[in-house]
């Protein structure tokens, strides 16, 4: 091919299963949400249509759909649109079973590279510190496609899937307790599957907890690490080896060497500065450039396009039980309304519908607000403790979101529009809580991202220490904390500096 889609980076120590399923969430979320949509609308037409009555079995259609093309969507995408999408990963990439050509491939990263459209980082807290996904950075930075750099965690694909199994078992669980009369259950099973609501809750709700609150503490330790960044402290795994094969015994060639060369030729003005200087400029455009192409990344709001995506994927099959049961009409058709009535009856089917995405909102907000809480709180208490704490403040508020409607659709009339007031209610929460998500992540983007391009511009000198100071102090930054942890970062690179290789 001419040009690759992605070119994708990674670091070989975070597991390989987070790195799929964080590959499965960027490239087939979106068509298996879209494909959910479709088959469950569809099902819910046809069976109605035809005069037929479902139940619980009508989401099993898009439940399927949405794991068929969740998984294999590129391969039937290529059937379907002849035109897969062009991704380049290393380990598939590079020939693995012969040296010679395994080495040509490495020296060959920069071509890929500049033949990409898209650098797609899977990032882990320890992605910055190895040499070759510096280098690949470097690489694509050298370009000026700073726009062009997406960092996924790959630790949020794992949340995600979660939190979207958590969601979809409560939400079949409280249809199944709100229909329990149609299946000539007796009446005190509604509490019955609550108490299993609970359960679950039990069981699922610490562990998402646990996973969101590291997950949160790790991406706000980012933009710390970005702005500390140094070349010279990442590893590589001929250094770290002491350039012998642990298993063979070969002797390995210097990675750091040939990686400090190329930096060298990009980052030295006409090839005449030294290495030293070169690499420091290599940093300060980490530092500058990336640090706030990545603030700008995370701002415009991923990882919640992502969320909600995947959780309103889980609801999205109920669509089939809504659209059959409008049709059908009170207690499967045995009650028949006309006029106002029916109007009334379809109002309140409605309301089932555009309830999931105003539930996947709040429970995105609710999530979101609780893990960062939880950060906090791991200051003075391990990660599990932060956890179990706020389970119990989960519990009431979730269950606060998610069952006034439910409750007021139960307790009323098959005609009558009360459940209107709590539905409005949440409605109106629901773009408040969206609108302050959006707008605070992009607001932090822009602080952090114009904090960072002044922090390197002081450095190069081209903004004096007091507006520097004046200007953190109007961002809300602890100057202290951040000016010092450049400053000592400094002295140790430069300390390293003097007994590293030589070019």
């Amino acid at each position: 091919v001419d040009q690759l889609d992605h070119f994708l980076s990674h670091d070989w120590q975070t597991s390989r299963w987070l790195k799929y399923l964080a590959l499965l969430v960027l490239f087939n979320s979106r068509p298996a949400a879209i494909a959910t949509f479709v088959v469950s609308v569809s099902v819910g037409v046809v069976y109605s249509v035809l005069g037929l009555r479902g139940g619980i079995q009508l989401t099993l259609f898009a439940d399927l759909a949405f794991f068929i093309i969740f998984c294999f969507w590129q391969r039937l995408r290529r059937c379907i649109l002849r035109r897969p999408v062009m991704v380049f990963m290393d380990k598939l990439c590079i020939a693995q079973h012969d040296e010679r050509l395994k080495e040509a491939g490495i020296l060959g990263i920069a071509a890929f590279l500049k033949c990409s459209k898209r650098l797609t980082i899977l990032w882990s807290p320890q992605y910055f510190a190895r040499l070759w996904c510096t280098f690949e950075v470097a690489t694509f930075l050298n370009q000026g496609q700073t726009k062009n750099i997406d960092i996924i965690p790959v630790g949020m694909s794992l949340l995600l899937i979660l939190l979207a199994l958590h969601m979809k078992f409560q939400a079949m669980s409280i249809h199944w307790s709100l229909h329990i009369q149609q299946f000539e259950v007796a009446e005190s099973s509604f509490f019955d599957n609550l108490l299993i609501i609970f359960l679950e809750s039990l069981l699922m709700l610490p562990l998402i907890l646990y996973i969101g609150i590291g997950l949160m503490k790790e991406v706000d330790e980012l933009p710390e690490q970005l702005q500390t960044f140094q070349v010279r402290k990442t590893k590589c795994f001929c250094c770290t080896s002491k350039h012998q094969h642990p298993k063979s015994g070969a002797t390995l060639p210097c990675d750091r060497r040939a990686v400090y060369k190329q930096l060298r030729d990009w980052y030295s003005e006409d090839g005449k500065s030294s290495k030293t200087a070169a690499l420091d400029s290599f940093d300060h455009h980490v530092r500058d450039d990336l640090a706030s192409s990545v603030m700008r990344s995370i701002g415009g709001g991923w990882y919640v396009t992502y969320s909600m995506t995947l959780i309103y994927a889980a609801l999205m099959p109920l669509n089939s039980l809504w659209i059959n049961e409008a049709f059908a009409g009170p207690s499967g058709g045995d009650v028949q309304l006309e006029g106002e009535e029916q109007l009334r009856w379809v109002i309140r089917c409605s309301i089932r519908l555009a309830h999931q995405p105003v539930l996947a909102v709040l429970t995105l907000w609710l999530y979101m607000a609780m893990c960062k809480a939880g950060v906090i709180l791991t200051y003075g208490c391990s990660r599990m403790a932060a956890a179990l704490i706020l389970l119990v403040p989960l519990l009431i508020v979730e269950f606060l979101f998610k069952m006034p409607v439910e409750f007021f659709m139960r307790i009323t009339d098959d005609t009558s529009l009360i459940p209107v007031i709590p539905f409005a209610f949440s409605l109106a929460l629901s773009l408040i809580l969206w609108w302050m998500t959006t707008w605070s992540v992009g607001v932090d983007a822009r602080t952090r991202a114009a904090t960072s391009g002044m922090r390197g511009a002081r450095e190069r000198g081209e903004v004096k220490e007091k507006e520097f100071a004046k200007q953190l102090d109007a961002y809300g930054w602890d100057r202290g904390v951040s000016h010092k942890s450049m400053d000592s970062a400094e002295k140790e690179s430069d300390t390293e500096s003097q007994g590293t290789l030589h070019i």
